[in-house]
């Protein structure tokens, strides 16, 4: 599972991801595992031997022939230490559960956020054309235009166009931007190029004027959608269609004298990623700033699974040199945004169900052990008349007890280190209400079923057998 985040690229990138992982082996971090996992395991056996070898040898045979219970010399003497330890058991399990819950319920929050534009029937194609290619015969966007027309002959598709930097693609290319009557109060804001029937393929409202289209040629005078969030920051609530825009531009500095005229509003939408509220940007003509590695969207009434191949076959009819990097479904690439996020729950929930393990085996062992240690005190109270009941709810008692510790110093320990998860939690708070009830719910119903069945067996004890045995 791992594996597929680390291989798979986010969506509508191609290789620009290229070099990036989320994650990658690191040889320090093995190291220091091998050698923590050695030192727990030294100091977990570091108890039994110092007692083996400070202890008298013949304890546990007096302890045995005078029927001593878990006293202090007895064998029950380390349940102290043992009750310690499910207690620590407890308290880590419950700190494990709260941030895996919390970050599985982030990662549903972000699932259920609005992208700003429908994404069933939409599928992206990354495609690529050397420069060498663009720069020769078929400069420009001729190439280009030939694969809006092979796409748009596709069987199922109803339009088609372009875009340099896909929406919620964890990706976003910045340029400064000042208005005409601010030139020197300069903001960073989102860019993209786009093609004619950009905004009516993904389904992006245009609130006001029109939208880029054929009108805005490599030779028409420059203009650029904005949208609603960089509108009321560059002009408030002043109308922003005719207002000139000016672009900063490192590779061409002359160019940033030049405005660019705003000709529409777009409504907003998630630019960088879903848990990110939506940024200043600037949709630019492709005719005016071109690149040679654009993506493809598609909107279609076809389902995926017959639309991709389709989309392949004819994309290549387009040109012999255009190479396809990535075909990603729209949902798909949702989904990919949120790798990261659903690596995190994945990994934090593997890691919570791992210590409840723990903390329920362990639970389970100590009061298993107390049970065999107090046989003769049970054999003893029932004989003076306690019932099995009575005796079954003395070990859920004493079991649910330690749990009820671990669990309060496993709350302390989630409420100081919130902070750590403050950075990596969205749609839900550090403190979540469902999170904080329902896991202590779910840690508690395993632990009394841990508790029980040592319960069950103490409370069929036979107390005739169990005293002659004593």
């Amino acid at each position: 599972r791992i594996e597929s985040f680390v291989m798979t690229p986010p969506g509508g990138l191609g290789d620009w991801s290229e070099g990036t992982r989320l994650l990658q082996f690191d040889a320090r971090v093995a190291v220091f595992a091998v050698l923590l996992t050695v030192l727990c395991a030294l100091l977990g056996a570091l108890g039994p031997v110092t007692r083996i070898f400070k202890g008298d040898l013949l304890d546990p045979l007096k302890s045995d022939a005078s029927g001593a219970g878990p006293g202090r010399g007895g064998r029950g003497g380390g349940l102290a230490s043992r009750k310690m330890l499910v207690v620590l058991q407890v308290a880590l399990s419950m700190l494990l559960l709260l941030s895996g819950g919390l970050l599985v319920r982030t990662l549903g929050s972000a699932l259920s956020v609005d992208p700003g534009f429908p994404m069933d029937g939409l599928a992206l194609v990354t495609v690529n054309i050397p420069r060498n290619v663009m720069k020769g015969e078929d400069a420009g966007s001729a190439i280009y235009e030939r694969v809006l027309d092979e796409a748009r002959r596709t069987p199922g598709v109803s339009s088609a166009s372009l875009t340099h930097v896909v929406p919620v693609s964890n990706l976003t290319r910045t340029v400064m931007a000042s208005s005409l009557d601010r030139r020197d109060e300069e903001i960073e804001i989102g860019f993209t190029s786009v093609a004619p029937d950009y905004f009516q393929t993904l389904g992006i409202p245009i609130v006001a004027g029109r939208a880029l289209d054929e009108r805005d040629g490599e030779e028409a005078p420059r203009a650029v959608v904005v949208s609603q969030t960089l509108a009321k920051r560059l002009w408030g609530e002043r109308p922003a269609l005719g207002q000139m825009l000016y672009l900063a531009d490192l590779t061409a500095p002359e160019v940033a004298e030049k405005p660019f005229e705003v000709v529409g509003v777009a409504r907003d939408i998630r630019t960088a990623s879903l848990m990110e509220p939506p940024g200043p940007l600037v949709y630019l003509s492709y005719e005016q700033r071109k690149h040679p590695r654009m993506t493809l969207v598609v909107r279609a009434s076809a389902p995926f699974a017959t639309l991709a191949p389709a989309l392949r076959r004819s994309l290549q009819q387009a040109h012999p040199d255009l190479s396809i990097l990535d075909l990603v479904s729209g949902r798909d690439h949702l989904a990919r945004g949120l790798a990261e996020q659903r690596m995190y729950a994945e990994v934090a929930g593997l890691f919570a169900l791992l210590g409840l393990a723990v903390a329920v085996v362990g639970l389970f062992g100590l009061m298993s052990y107390s049970v065999s240690l107090r046989g003769r005190e049970f054999g003893i109270r029932m004989a003076i008349g306690a019932r099995p009941l009575d005796v079954q709810r003395l070990v859920l008692r004493q079991g649910m007890t330690l749990v009820v510790a671990g669990v309060l110093a496993g709350f302390a320990g989630a409420l100081a280190l919130s902070r750590l998860l403050a950075g990596m939690v969205y749609g839900v708070q550090v403190t979540d209400p469902v999170t904080f009830v329902s896991v202590p719910a779910v840690l508690a119903a395993a632990s009394l079923l841990a508790c029980w069945l040592p319960a069950r067996r103490a409370a069929r004890l036979n107390p005739t057998v169990t005293l002659k045995s004593a």
